[in-house]
């Protein structure tokens, strides 16, 4: 926010029309955080019905000898970690998609960026002093910007995690409660 605090003062315009034609593209990879939430949601959902199943096969294991049913809670098992594997596997081609797609978006945003500044150099209402300044400031927001992104797919991961927790919790631990999820 500094840097780009320190651009509107070096010069408005530019700033404003760098953000116009920047912003878009690095606003892209945020679209995909809902997927990101909702399959971390279901892989919480699937985490916990495989801890149950082999609670049940476990607390179970002189009933399950006794009627020969190792092979069909083996089955049901390896069913439910096939679920949960290949929805942790879209989780992370989801979180890989986002940090994949910013440096394409930002690259995008840095050819509009000097595109931008050649035509201001061109018309001559920027001086060079002023164009290194913005692309240093630009870099700095930019570099922040990644960072950030950095940490969103995970901030998402821990949503979708927190939502499933939440909804545990008004099933099991506050029934009564009968509003929706808090996250």
């Amino acid at each position: 926010l500094i840097a780009f605090f320190l651009m509107l003062k070096i010069n408005a315009p530019l700033t404003f029309m760098i953000l116009i034609g920047g912003a878009p593209p690095l606003v892209i990879p945020f679209w995909f955080g809902k997927k990101i939430r909702h399959n971390s949601r279901e892989a919480q959902h699937l985490v916990g019905q495989v801890a149950v199943l082999a609670q049940e096969s476990l607390g179970a294991i002189r009933f399950v000898k006794a009627n020969v049913l190792e092979t069909y809670f083996q089955n049901r098992l390896n069913d439910k970690l096939n679920d949960l594997f290949q929805k942790l596997k879209q989780r992370a081609f989801w979180s890989a998609t986002v940090e994949g797609l910013f440096p394409l978006s930002a690259l995008s945003a840095l050819l509009w960026f000097l595109w931008i500044v050649q035509r201001y150099l061109t018309t001559t209402q920027i001086t060079l002093e002023q164009t290194l300044a913005l692309t240093g400031y630009l870099i700095v927001a930019a570099n922040s910007s990644y960072r950030l992104m950095g940490t969103y797919s995970q901030i998402e991961n821990m949503r979708g995690a927190a939502t499933r927790i939440v909804q545990l919790s008004q099933m099991y631990i506050f029934p009564e409660s009968t509003s929706g999820a808090l996250l």
